[in-house]
């Protein structure tokens, strides 16, 4: 959680909202603009996280709503063959990986060898 915390004040931090109070700078950052706010979001992770597996970031993504998400979703694989989901790829899946495991892919300047 503290890692988050962090994440979230360094985004801030970024797009000039310097209020202490969280209500106060949930406001300023709806107010941000959206570009400055995405280009603040690209953090390096790994100071954020350390050298842990990246695999273990992918717990702060889903919302457990009860509803759609019931549950964790590493309990809800035993059973993922009983509902019907849709699945996909995107131009950039994986690159959330491929950047901490290949730094280079992310630099202009840097060659990112085989």
């Amino acid at each position: 959680m503290a890692e988050l915390l962090l994440l979230f004040l360094q985004i801030a931090r970024k797009v000039s909202c310097w209020q202490t109070q969280e209500d106060d700078m949930l406001a300023c950052l709806k107010t941000a603009d959206p570009v400055k706010l995405t280009i603040a979001g690209k953090i390096n992770l790994l100071d954020i996280f350390g050298k842990d597996p990246v695999m273990d970031l992918l717990d702060l993504a889903p919302v457990i709503d009860g509803d759609f998400i019931p549950d964790d979703p590493s309990k809800l694989f035993h059973n993922a063959a009983q509902f019907d989901y849709l699945a996909g790829v995107n131009s950039m899946d994986g690159h959330l990986f491929a950047g901490i495991d290949v730094p280079s892919i992310n630099s202009m300047k840097e060659t990112t060898t085989v």
